[in-house]
């Protein structure tokens, strides 16, 4: 059955509202690509997952920064904040909680708000919901870290530990090894932060075979305890 349209409207980014194909219970899957990407990398979820009454924001970063590869064909890529010194990740995450903010006030309940991030996407999710004084619905951070891990424990927001995360990463990521990926995520770990923590047989990507359908039935089953 198809539903009546629903529109998500933010200020603070460029964004893409993709409304739910079937009829449910509202809900909002942000989408976040990773450093150098933009809006429309993750957008296959919308159609890969097939969950009634998930609408899925795709959202994209506000720092323009090329590679090498999109330099050549005059591409621009976007990121959230750029080495050295994490230029730009305070605007970044005043933006985000803004957005959660303006989604919230649009009728989408904050245990209705849901996060999908890939590479640097995954690490503003994963800032975003342990800094947030709100419980949230549920985040997948597929192949980031913990930006500035060294912010915590103090950066921790009192929800911190009622949050649910899904953290996945590869045995083969050649931009982010599995062992600076946890690394950063011991800081988790020393403070009791619940998470499950997933790995695959994978590089710098996803797994569509074994991860994507886990990140699918995780969600589902979010949704149905929201």
């Amino acid at each position: 059955m198809k539903v009546k349209q629903m529109k998500i409207q933010i200020s603070t980014l460029v964004h893409h509202f993709i409304p739910a194909s079937e009829k449910g219970q509202d809900a909002v899957l942000i989408l976040v690509h990773g450093r150098g990407g933009n809006l429309k990398l993750l957008e296959f979820y919308a159609k890969r997952f097939k969950i009634p009454g998930l609408h899925y924001l795709s959202i994209q970063a506000p720092l323009e920064e090329q590679r090498d590869d999109q330099k050549e064909r005059n591409e621009s890529g976007w990121s959230w904040y750029v080495n050295p010194g994490r230029r730009g990740l305070e605007d970044s995450r005043a933006k985000l909680s803004k957005m959660i903010e303006e989604i919230q006030a649009q009728g989408i309940p904050y245990r209705r708000i849901f996060w999908l991030g890939f590479s640097q996407g995954a690490a503003m999710g994963l800032d975003t919901f342990l800094r947030t004084p709100h419980i949230l619905g549920g985040a997948l951070c597929i192949s980031g870290i913990l930006v500035k891990a060294t912010d915590y424990p103090q950066s921790f927001s009192p929800q911190a530990a009622e949050q649910r995360i899904l953290i996945t990463h590869g045995t083969r990521d050649e931009i982010i090894s599995l062992e600076e990926a946890e690394k950063t995520y011991s800081v988790l770990r020393e403070n009791q932060i619940p998470f499950e923590f997933k790995v695959y047989d994978k590089p710098h990507s996803f797994h569509l075979q074994q991860e994507v359908p886990y990140l699918e039935s995780t969600l589902q089953k979010w949704l149905s305890d929201s």
